[in-house]
């Protein structure tokens, strides 16, 4: 058993030497440690020679406390990592970007930051038919719940973006818009929005966590494709680009609250009704 004890000892060096090993290691070593105990008194009521029981004996106790503290560095990493996930999945995505009840909108944002608000056209040519026929947004006209915007999206297929409901002169951008609804909106933002990092799970897990008023059914995806921004009376668009929003359509408020992608700004509107 004195035998044993240490090649069980130098087993547990091995195992010192990786970490992954270690929980490996405490259960061969706790063996090797009691073997050594045994082999260590037994011999001293003989008064046999006990120098490798001994020295089993005390190999295997130091590197027995080496590995429990290797195997709760493992566990802790493990435990660690699997909060993370979680966090990640329930706490930051759609929940941080969409749930909050927070309102953060910069209210420069549309007149000194066109690009990032109102997209460039990309030339769709839809009409109203073409975009959707069912749904609650296209063809409507929105004010905006916490600053004097206008956003008229006419049923043509085309918008107008005004900063200042009152004042129909200036300070406007206008272009094309698209509209996808429900399935369509989680399709759209999920293949042709990859670069965004909304993942369809994501959207599935928030969807499962608020089946109320916020449902894939009134899940909305809205591109502004901009061609013209006319600041002080001059156009100030030179490259297209298009800026994606998403978000709910709640019919009992007649509110469309929205996300800028590009911004991560929120966006809430009123329908004109």
């Amino acid at each position: 058993m004195g035998l044993a004890s240490l090649i069980l000892s130098i087993i547990g060096i091995m195992c010192c030497i990786s970490i992954i090993f270690a929980p490996i290691g405490v259960v061969l070593t706790l063996i090797g440690l009691i073997l050594g105990i045994v082999d260590t008194v037994k011999k001293g009521k003989t008064g046999e020679k006990r120098g490798v029981s001994v020295t089993g004996l005390v190999l295997n106790a130091v590197f027995l406390v080496i590995l429990l503290v290797e195997s709760l560095i493992v566990i802790i990493g493990f435990g660690l990592a699997i909060f993370n996930k979680t966090v990640d999945t329930t706490d930051s995505g759609m929940t941080n970007r969409i749930y909050s009840n927070s309102y953060d909108y910069d209210e420069d944002i549309i007149s000194n930051s066109i690009s990032s608000n109102i997209g460039n056209i990309l030339a769709s040519g839809n009409t109203l038919d073409q975009l959707q026929s069912k749904d609650e947004i296209s063809g409507n006209r929105f004010i905006g719940k916490y600053e004097d915007s206008l956003l008229d999206l006419k049923r043509d297929g085309t918008f107008l973006y005004y900063r200042d409901k009152d004042d129909l002169t200036d300070n406007y951008y206008e272009g094309t818009y698209e509209v996808y609804q429900g399935e369509d909106a989680v399709e759209y933002i999920t293949t042709e929005l990859v670069s965004y990092g909304v993942t369809e799970q994501e959207l599935r897990a928030f969807f499962t966590r608020n089946t109320g008023e916020m449902s894939v059914d009134n899940f909305y995806c809205l591109v502004l494709n901009n061609q013209t921004c006319i600041i002080n009376g001059e156009n100030t668009i030179d490259t297209p680009v298009a800026t994606p929003y998403y978000g709910f359509y709640l019919e009992d408020q007649n509110l469309f609250r929205i996300v800028n992608m590009n911004t991560a700004s929120y966006v809430y509107f009123e329908k004109d009704v």
